[in-house]
């Protein structure tokens, strides 16, 4: 036989020889996972008390009882797969395959970066905007309809005074309209005398008021930011000037 003849015939005896082996290696697999697949049968005890937990799991589940890395090893047990996609600019649909074939399919709204990629806003919330507007409806009455009707601002759940006023200026609607305003209340400060206390410019104040870094609200009264006159107020503005903290919440009265 010719010598290369020889070396080729040498190489394929070697890799049947594999091949045999990987073969009887993977039944031998099969018949391992076929025994740990084998059905157990459960007591009826065993099965009863699972019964009895998975009707009293939601009141568990709310309270101190699990810790979360129970619940985290109890979902893994549960669930089989999630699956997420994203059906629209501002909305996923979550599907949760659990264990045994059945599904859940749930759709959540996310955050966005701006107005043109939330759902329906051109179509439907941005007239409401405009309409209102021209009518006189403040800023604050027509973030509260829209909220209550579902709508929200981009990066949050509910829809902003600001994301009104920008919509409204942007279309050149202009409120003329104002009611004098007293220069000061008792336990409060106004955005110009607190910048005077920080040494900043007042629309450091608002900037950071509109981009969600310095959380409160306007007075009710005045329909305009007032803060907390109390130190601990000054504290907390001065630590987050500083850059110690990223934002302040001024309606719990704690930063974060």
């Amino acid at each position: 036989m010719d010598p290369s003849n020889r070396l080729v015939a040498a190489e394929l005896e070697k890799r049947w020889e594999y091949a045999l082996r990987d073969l009887k290696e993977a039944e031998d697999q099969v018949k391992q996972d076929e025994n740990l697949n084998m059905i157990v049968a459960v007591p009826e005890v065993l099965k009863d008390a699972f019964l009895d937990l998975g009707k009293r799991l939601p009141d568990i589940w709310n309270k101190p009882t699990l810790s979360w890395p129970h619940k985290k090893s109890l979902l893994r047990c549960l669930i089989d797969k999630v699956v997420v996609h994203r059906e629209k600019p501002d909305e996923v649909a979550i599907r949760v395959i659990w264990k045994g074939g059945a599904f859940t399919k749930i759709s959540t709204k996310i955050p966005v970066k701006s107005l043109k990629d939330m759902e329906g806003f051109a179509s439907k919330m941005e007239p409401i905007i405009l309409e209102f507007s021209k009518a006189g409806k403040s800023d604050h009455e027509i973030a509260k309809y829209l909220t209550d009707q579902g709508y929200r601002s981009p990066s949050k759940e509910h829809v902003l005074e600001s994301t009104i006023e920008n919509i409204r200026l942007k279309h050149k609607i202009y409120h003329t309209k104002y009611q004098p305003k007293p220069l000061h209340i008792e336990g409060f400060l106004t955005a110009a005398t607190l910048a005077k206390k920080l040494e900043v410019d007042e629309t450091w104040i608002y900037s950071r008021i509109r981009n969600g870094s310095i959380k409160t609200e306007k007075n009710t009264k005045t329909r305009c930011y007032m803060f907390p006159d109390n130190p601990k107020t000054i504290e907390l503005m001065k630590k987050f000037k500083n850059g110690d903290i990223k934002s302040v919440d001024l309606l719990k009265g704690a930063s974060r």
